[in-house]
């Protein structure tokens, strides 16, 4: 339920025109409220993104292992980069662990950026989660 919220308020920001890209969605961002229900927190980066010319979104990266491989190496990038972000988000939930734990920024950045690595999938996941969580 939770994610589920989370993913529905990422999918109505991405519908905006234009479309607003958050650029630093991790689970530090997203905030408990009463209900149960997540709230998305820190809009810093998203809106230096809709201030710009954002036809060739590439600038500053928000935190580096939540950080698809496109933002990582300065590349153009698009909504895509939020869905990478909450793929990370959904194994953090669903391990209880911190991503790439022990691993410098600079490590991190390098190994998924140029050396593909991926964080490991989740054994039990829920099937429709899965499909979020590993990008084709």
């Amino acid at each position: 339920r939770l994610l589920r919220g989370c993913a529905r308020g990422m999918a109505y920001l991405h519908s905006l025109n234009p479309p607003i890209i958050h650029r630093d969605l991790k689970s530090q961002n997203l905030l408990l409220a009463e209900d149960y229900t997540l709230k998305v927190a820190d809009f810093g980066l998203a809106c230096e993104y809709l201030r710009s010319d954002h036809s060739q979104a590439m600038s500053r990266v928000g935190s580096v292992q939540w950080a698809a491989p496109e933002v990582l190496l300065g590349e153009a990038y698009s909504h895509k980069c939020d869905l990478w972000s909450f793929g990370v988000v959904c194994w953090e939930l669903l391990t209880a662990a911190i991503p790439f734990h022990g691993l410098s920024e600079v490590t991190v950045a390098t190994k998924v950026a140029l050396d593909g690595m991926r964080l490991p999938v989740p054994t039990g996941a829920p099937r429709p989660l899965l499909r979020l969580m590993v990008r084709r």
